[in-house]
């Protein structure tokens, strides 16, 4: 959107230049008022190619109402910003590599830009996003349940909720 209307502005001006030097009459002031326009147009155009192919324009456009931006952490230590769909369950789904992503928000990492859009601070690899307090419970429950696969303790979890459950 802003990126319009940065070009629409920029047009402008150069209508605006160019009637201006044409009205001068002299062929040098002309040649040097051509070029200056050039420049203009070939600046905007460089800094909104390079804006739409990486992940600047999400920080600058507006994000819709059941969207968010997604400020992924990378292993590499690399950054990036990603639009994401409101999901189930409290969960925010986009595409990074070509694959589908999901991500839980739990509200302890949500915060706003500038410009108003909602941000959820996510990291790539798992060990960023683990609450201690969880963390600690299942090394408790993996004791307990004497396993070693989360797969087995996460059925045996089940098992122990649904007879909580009866009483």
């Amino acid at each position: 959107m802003w990126l319009e209307v940065k070009a629409g502005i920029t047009i402008i001006g150069c209508f605006i230049f160019a009637i201006i030097i044409g009205l001068s009459g002299n062929m040098v002031f002309m040649i040097l008022g051509i070029m200056g326009i050039a420049t203009m147009l070939f600046g905007d155009m460089l800094i909104g190619y390079k804006l739409v192919n990486t992940d600047a324009i999400n920080y600058i456009d507006p994000v819709g109402p059941d969207q968010i931006l997604i400020d992924l952490h990378l292993v590499g230590g690399g950054k990036r910003c990603l639009k994401a769909r409101k999901g189930p369950k409290g969960t925010w789904q986009f595409t990074y590599h070509k694959h589908k992503a999901t991500v839980i928000d739990d509200g302890n990492r949500v915060y706003r830009l500038t410009n108003g859009n909602p941000i959820l601070c996510c990291h790539e690899s798992y060990d960023h996003n683990v609450d201690p307090v969880q963390s600690k419970y299942l090394e408790q429950e993996f004791k307990n349940f004497k396993t070693g696969d989360v797969r087995h303790l996460f059925s045996f979890l089940k098992q122990k909720e649904k007879n909580m459950e009866r009483g």
